[in-house]
């Protein structure tokens, strides 16, 4: 999910979301359970300026 917002002429700016879950092998790696989980989220904001 992205949300994107100009400000002004050449800047803008956006918000990004990501939600992902582990499922199978992935999910039951030691890995996970010592240290992650299986619920991975990601969350961003970028200024960009365009020319």
């Amino acid at each position: 999910l992205s949300a994107d917002y100009n400000i002004y002429e050449n800047w803008s700016v956006t918000g990004l979301f990501q939600y992902t879950r582990l499922v199978g092998d992935a999910e039951d790696s030691p890995v996970v359970d010592d240290e992650g989980d299986e619920n991975q989220f990601f969350a961003g904001f970028l200024v960009k300026y365009s020319f």
